[in-house]
């Protein structure tokens, strides 16, 4: 597939300035996320980043919206909230990408042990799953409608289930924001001080911007920022593996299963096996360690398939989590008009647009944040 190109807004010759009601730190699925809220709210942003929007962890080549989490496929923190917010978003940005780079394909959750399966069928009724979004699947029905996996356990089907191209879906998501007006400023090192009462940012280009509000959405640079040592940020490793076979694949869905395989109708000869849940590592490449271990759950999951494939290539990126494992946003406590929002870990793509929408509405109405996701939880 040939990279898809980032169309940046044109320059002029001459330094430009700006002002905006709103700057994010951050082009990842945080920063856009929070672009877009502003911008659905008539604000003005503008959005600043080290390298490109879908460079760093957030653009992974294949990631799932799966609500249905850990072993007792738990109904995830308001998902019911955030599945639409982000369905909306992708499928508005859509239209600014010559490649297809998400599916409405569903979530297949294999149960590998009776416990699991009791586990499953408990979580269809135990939480208050919207109707229409989960379903069980008895062994027979997965060995007719699923044959190429190994299951005498019966699954979970996760209907509202959703694949993402991580770095294309970023990459449109930029094209179109700026498009109703967002300024992004890519590829270059930022500085930003209080002053006055008006944050001042100022990139290695010349360009100077001047906005109300400030948005740390860095993810990964936020552990290593004395602004929020506070909180406790941990890094987390995780690295997949795309697979790609001669022939196209007998896929149906994404499947979730000891990590997840994701799989889109649009790319029928391709897999991205992923992830792997590093806390300790000295390198921020992907390795060769980390191969041998998708290999063996790519093996556990679809027999066979982690043997004919041609060639594969091998990503690697570095998310924030906090040891409550739930997402982190809201003011600072010192500083004024300076806000956070990280710390999303594997519910990013599920949660993060519905997240934004919370802080913009509490940056600009005074609605409160909800303590279980506050940042004021750890002030």
């Amino acid at each position: 597939m040939p990279e898809q190109k980032l169309h940046l807004p044109k320059r002029s010759i001459f330094n430009m300035n700006y002002s905006v009601d709103v700057a994010v730190l951050g082009a990842g699925i945080s920063g856009l996320s929070v672009a877009d809220a502003c911008i659905q709210k008539n604000k003005s942003c503008a959005v600043f980043d080290i390298s490109e929007p879908g460079a760093g962890t957030s653009g992974a080549p294949g990631m799932l919206v799966n609500a249905a989490t850990g072993r007792r496929a738990k109904k995830a923190w308001e998902a019911e909230k955030g599945y639409p917010a982000i369905l909306s978003l992708l499928n508005r940005a859509s239209s600014f990408s010559e490649h297809n780079f998400f599916e409405e394909n569903c979530v297949l959750r294999p149960a590998l042990t009776d416990k699991l399966a009791e586990n499953f069928q408990k979580s269809i009724t135990k939480y208050d799953w919207p109707d229409g979004w989960v379903e069980w699947i008895n062994r027979e029905r997965v060995n007719a409608d699923y044959p190429y996996i190994d299951n005498d356990y019966g699954a979970l089907l996760i209907k509202n289930g959703l694949t993402v191209n991580g770095q294309l879906f970023l990459k449109a998501c930029s094209e179109y924001l700026t498009s109703l007006g967002m300024h992004g400023f890519y590829n270059q090192k930022t500085d930003y001080r209080l002053e006055k009462g008006k944050w001042q940012l100022s990139t290695d280009s010349g360009d100077l911007v001047t906005a109300a509000y400030l948005v740390d959405a860095r993810g990964f640079a936020q552990t290593r920022s004395k602004e929020w040592d506070f909180i406790p940020f941990h890094n987390i490793k995780g690295q997949t593996a795309t697979f790609f076979y001669p022939a196209p694949l007998p896929l149906s869905s994404s499947i979730s299963s000891l990590g997840y395989m994701a799989y889109m109708d649009s790319y029928p000869n391709k897999l991205t096996v992923g992830s792997t849940y590093e806390h300790e590592f000295d390198s921020l490449d992907p390795d060769d360690e980390g191969l041998d271990y998708l290999l063996k759950k790519l093996k556990s999951t679809l027999p066979g398939f982690s043997e004919n494939y041609e060639m594969v290539n091998q990503w690697s990126g570095v998310r924030t989590t906090v040891p409550d494992r739930k997402p982190v946003t809201g003011p600072h406590p010192e500083i004024e008009q300076f806000f956070v929002m990280g710390a999303l870990g594997s519910k990013g793509l599920l949660l993060g647009r519905y997240i934004a929408e919370l802080l913009v509405n509490h940056m600009f109405d005074g609605r409160e944040i909800e303590k279980i996701i506050s940042s004021r939880r750890f002030s």
